[in-house]
């Protein structure tokens, strides 16, 4: 099975990230669905940073879905194409994200990742060696709340056991 997709520039965050080199966990991948098309949806987190980047399913962007894939882990060089995709597999993994962002047609700034800007911790590019030999490349994504690094709800003691 060829697995095809199209990227959807109208993605949206919660907190930006800033632009450049982040580490981040892939925290959820979602389905995503219009009247035309499908769409795996990346969740990016670093505390209370998130990114969602859209992978529509068309055969216009099937080298970038096959790019992406490969560096999540997902599929390997073996040429085979009837590999078994499973995004779900490479939720909870950490990876280099390089952020962009562009205004869209509304001047609305639309925060995403570049073209192939996605990266295993232990990828041998250039860029993203000399971004993890820097002090914020050294630190470990904070998952925030979606990991439960953040606030934690303390219920009150109603005493009903006294």
């Amino acid at each position: 099975m060829a697995v095809k997709a199209r990227v959807k520039k109208n993605v949206s965050s919660s907190e930006q990230f800033p632009e450049g080199f982040h580490r981040a966990i892939l925290v959820e991948v979602e389905e995503h669905d219009t009247k035309n098309n499908s769409a795996v949806r990346l969740i990016f987190a670093n505390g209370d940073l998130e990114l969602k980047e859209d992978l529509w399913l068309s055969e216009k962007a099937q080298a970038r879905l096959t790019l992406m894939t490969r560096r999540l882990g997902l599929i390997d060089d073996s040429g085979d194409e009837d590999q078994e995709i499973l995004f779900d597999n490479a939720v909870g993994s950490e990876f280099v994200i390089e952020v962009k962002h562009e205004l869209d047609q509304s001047d609305r700034t639309v925060v995403r990742l570049t073209y192939g800007g996605l990266w295993p911790l232990d990828h041998e590019d250039k860029k993203v060696r000399a971004f993890l030999n820097t002090e914020e490349g050294k630190k470990p994504a904070g998952a925030g709340e979606r990991q439960g690094g953040g606030k934690s709800e303390s219920k009150a003691d109603d005493l009903d056991d006294i």
